[in-house]
């Protein structure tokens, strides 16, 4: 007899089209019916008892006819042991002893906004798969921060808010400090930290110092951290702690520079015990974003990937040799300022987690 290839969605089997007949394979049936059912059609098939009469269609062996018991169908299927074929007649099969539906997957169980949020978090997933593997930027822009020697986001978190607060504050920081720049050395003076003279001014120079920088390398470079990192970090915290955690910073900055030396009488200027705060929270909060830079040796360059955890391990290192510099006499960047903000950025992760394991 001629048989047609015929597909379900348990897969591919062999009919007859005169008579409706159907040749299915073992494993095939294992998808479809009971395993009681398939394990007892096949060990009633090996039994040298078991009569042969008609021919397989695939291999043309005798098949063994088995009689199904009553409780599984109270029938007699023709089953093939050499090939593992099993011959249903016309309405043989549909009488066979289904099998339960598979039960309903995580995603299944979901209400449909639900499967919709996951799916978008498998396909996030997917993207910050593909960026590690990655080593050149994702973005064209990337590639001017990396030449310049800093770091840039592999993989980028999706905002629950607008980041109101670092691009308010980033855009103060750069009209204040251009604005100085262009002034001269009289401005920077008059609002710049100065330990010897904390006190006259209050302890307001532990603020205004923050909106004010030493050259445009150094704004920029500031102004390129607090944007980057400053925008998940405020997502992160919401904006009242996040307010919190930049006037902290700013102060914790300022006061361990000056409780180094209080009678220091060069100027102090920058945002970076802030920025150090924020880097601190981002590389706690989320250790495992992935941040690229370009490593230059010479001639040679290499794009390298590293987590934000590791990334910070590494720039902390590089802030306890400017500690040891500052201290010795020969540094002029204030490390301590820098460690100040790490304080500040790790006190504040710390308190989240802490809050955290106390919610029911």
């Amino acid at each position: 007899m001629s048989l047609s290839r015929e597909q379900n969605d348990l897969g591919v089997f062999w009919g007859c089209p005169s008579c409706r007949g159907r040749a299915v394979t073992v494993a095939l049936l294992r998808k479809g019916l009971t395993r009681e059912a398939v394990n007892a059609l096949w060990l009633a098939a090996r039994s040298p008892s078991a009569p042969r009469r008609r021919e397989c269609p695939a291999c043309l062996t005798p098949m063994a006819e088995v009689c199904l018991p009553a409780a599984l169908s109270a029938q007699t299927i023709d089953v093939c042991t050499r090939c593992q074929t099993v011959w249903f007649d016309t309405h043989e099969y549909e009488r066979m002893p289904a099998a339960p539906p598979p039960p309903k997957t995580f995603v299944q169980s979901l209400p449909p906004e639900a499967r919709e949020r996951y799916a978008m978090m498998v396909m996030q997933e997917m993207q910050e798969r593909h960026a590690e593997e990655s080593q050149t930027p994702n973005e064209t822009w990337q590639f001017i921060p990396a030449m310049l020697g800093l770091p840039f986001e592999r993989t980028s978190r999706v905002k629950s808010q607008a980041p109101l607060l670092t691009w308010g504050l980033a855009m103060a920081i750069a009209a204040v400090s251009v604005t100085a720049l262009l002034a001269g050395e009289d401005a920077i003076q008059r609002f710049a930290l100065v330990p010897a003279r904390l006190a006259e001014s209050g302890g307001l120079t532990l603020i205004t110092a923050v909106f004010l920088h030493g050259g445009w390398l150094h704004l920029l470079s500031n102004l390129y951290f607090l944007v980057v990192f400053g925008d998940d970090v405020e997502d992160l915290l919401g904006k009242t702690r996040y307010a919190l955690l930049l006037l902290l910073a700013a102060l914790a900055g300022g006061l361990a520079h000056t409780l180094w030396d209080p009678r220091a009488t060069v100027p102090c200027v920058g945002a970076s015990g802030v920025i150090s705060a924020i880097i601190t929270y981002y590389a706690l909060a989320l250790p495992h974003a992935r941040l690229g830079f370009l490593l230059r040796v010479y001639w040679r360059v290499k794009w390298v990937n590293l987590s934000a955890r590791n990334m910070f391990l590494l720039w902390f290192a590089m802030q306890l040799l400017g500690i040891w510099k500052q201290v010795s006499g020969f540094g002029s960047v204030s490390a301590l300022a820098h460690v100040g903000g790490v304080a500040v950025g790790a006190l504040f992760w710390g308190a989240g987690r802490w809050r955290d394991s106390k919610r029911p």
